[in-house]
């Protein structure tokens, strides 16, 4: 999943962190709004999409639902996989802290598995 590593921090690097994390900001919704307050961000992880493994599509990153979640079956045992993008708020080398999936995305993800 990607990390502040996968991002392209000149894309859109003038985005204020404070925004997002506002009270009742729809920015970590998993929904078509939600999705829509992201996109100006989706460009950023570009890199990370085309390297994305075939298995794991990387577009769930500009879903809706802004994680992976997905259930498979292992030897017979139905298990939950669960991919976030801890990464949506990196913005330069002060990121430590003041990063966060969202948890809106995180609870719909674990709620889908």
């Amino acid at each position: 999943m990607p990390g502040n590593h996968d991002v392209d921090r000149t894309k859109n690097d003038s985005f204020d962190r404070a925004v997002p994390l506002a009270p009742r900001t729809e920015f970590f919704d998993p929904s078509k709004v939600g999705q829509g307050k992201r996109e100006i961000l989706s460009p950023r992880f570009k890199s990370y999409r085309q390297k994305a493994p075939a298995e794991v599509s990387g577009n769930w990153v500009s879903s809706p639902e802004g994680a992976f979640a997905e259930r498979i079956d292992i030897r017979g045992r139905n298990i939950g996989v669960v991919g976030i993008n801890t990464a949506w708020l990196s913005k330069d080398e002060h990121d430590q802290g003041r990063l966060t999936p969202g948890f809106g995305l995180v609870e719909a993800a674990l709620k889908k598995t």
